[in-house]
């Protein structure tokens, strides 16, 4: 039991020595609007986070991670440079025939497979 002990905290001491720092920047579209819930993740790992209201995030790695990000509509990036605090996501145009919005048109209730919501053009 000693000898596989012997072998294991060597390994831990070195992976706690190993620093972690804080990654922070702000993830904008082309336009430079802020993408609000785009996924920031350490690849390789489970770690992640989400950007706010204002396109910030914050995360912790260890040196050299590469970070994630990927948002709907947008073109997923692998990011190197952990000290770049502004990221451009770029539109992803091939993904734009997945989302069809019918905006007028009538069908019956049973051909149809999905969400259906009426609204009374007063209300709009």
């Amino acid at each position: 039991m000693s000898f596989i002990l012997a072998f294991v905290l060597p390994a831990q001491a070195q992976a706690q020595a190993q620093k972690w720092q804080a990654v922070q920047g702000t993830i904008v579209d082309e336009k430079g609007e802020p993408v609000i819930g785009a996924t920031v993740k350490v690849e390789g790992t489970n770690a992640g986070t989400i950007t706010d209201i204002s396109g910030h995030f914050k995360i912790n790695v260890l040196p050299k991670a590469k970070l994630n990000i990927s948002y709907v509509g947008y073109i997923s990036q692998t990011i190197t440079d952990l000290n770049n605090p502004r990221i451009v996501l770029a539109e992803d145009l091939m993904k734009l025939d997945e989302v069809v919005v019918v905006g007028y048109g009538a069908q019956k209730m049973k051909n149809v497979t999905g969400a259906i919501e009426t609204i009374a053009p007063k209300d709009i």
